[in-house]
């Protein structure tokens, strides 16, 4: 499962990045990493961008082909 399978209001858990290592060093600058808990905040009409709101209260917008590459789990509520 990856960020673009989820709805809004979902939590989840980083669990891999099925990207390359300038990806990775992008969001790990943000503050994005393996591990981390989100939830989804909003995501747009077209499902081209979603934004996701990590614990520390970062926000972090993913376009449709990023969200595609960050794999994760859902928590339980």
């Amino acid at each position: 499962m990856t960020v673009f399978d989820l709805k809004t209001g979902d939590d989840a858990i980083i669990t891999d990045f099925l990207a390359g290592r300038e990806f990775r060093r992008r969001l790990v600058s943000l503050g994005v990493t393996k591990e981390s808990k989100f939830t989804i905040k909003h995501i747009t009409m077209m499902r081209n961008v979603f934004e996701l709101e990590l614990e520390s209260g970062t926000l972090v917008a993913l376009r449709k082909g990023e969200a595609q590459k960050v794999e994760v789990k859902l928590c339980n509520k």
